[in-house]
């Protein structure tokens, strides 16, 4: 999906922004299972998406950390269902 945000002056500056995000998520789960949280996702589009990290927070006004080692791969580019 495409996301434009315009300034339309009327005198010559008119100008456009791609505000489109890089990742169209389709599906997003997270379930508590013995103590742990299992994430699940699907994306319908990714652009120029090497992957994912995850970050928690204990307590919602403390700032947040990151809980996975290695970068979760993305797929690039993609606009099949991953």
């Amino acid at each position: 999906m495409l996301l434009l945000e315009c300034q339309l002056t009327g005198a010559g500056s008119d100008y456009c922004e791609n505000k489109s995000l890089p990742v169209e998520l389709s599906l997003f789960i997270a379930t508590a299972e013995n103590g742990f949280v299992i994430l699940k996702w699907k994306t319908e589009s990714e652009i120029e998406n090497l992957g994912f990290n995850i970050y928690r927070s204990l307590v919602d006004t403390s700032g947040y950390i990151k809980i996975n080692k290695s970068l979760i791969a993305g797929a690039i580019t993609t606009s099949n269902s991953n």
